[in-house]
């Protein structure tokens, strides 16, 4: 019986102390974007403490750097096309802890004719359903 007991605990502490997290999740948005960070900081004269305000704590000033960041981001990751299209099912595959339904949501949700401002207002969604969902 203690032995029972003590696997209780133990599985239901494991739940608790590896719950995911929005800031987690980002973290792993950062890691796919690794790769093209200092091109498109680069090519959108962002300031790094504005991408890393964003991945640390969620920030989303309305930059218009930032939003061509996540552009360029999004353009290198095969998200968005140049024609101003969103991938939905290379978003769904390869960006954590999106899945097809939320990607659709959000691709639906997200008019605009401006690229940059598209590809800000699909982030803005995905990390907003997303925050519905895990602990801030």
């Amino acid at each position: 019986m203690k032995a029972y007991v003590l696997i209780l605990f133990l599985a239901a502490y494991q739940s608790f102390a590896h719950r995911t997290t929005l800031s987690d999740i980002r973290r792993l948005w950062r890691r796919i974007a690794g790769p093209f960070e200092s091109e498109c900081i680069r090519n959108t004269s962002v300031q790094l403490s504005t991408v890393d305000e964003f991945h640390e704590y969620g920030a989303l000033p309305d930059d218009p750097d930032l939003k061509c960041y996540f552009r360029c981001a999004g353009s290198k990751l095969q998200i968005l096309n140049s024609a101003g299209g969103i991938n939905v099912e290379k978003m769904a595959q390869i960006v954590d802890y999106v899945d097809p339904a939320l990607a659709q949501k959000c691709s639906k949700i997200v008019k605009h004719p401006d690229p940059c401002q598209k590809a800000y207002l699909l982030v803005r969604c995905l990390h907003d359903n997303l925050s519905l969902r895990y602990l801030l």
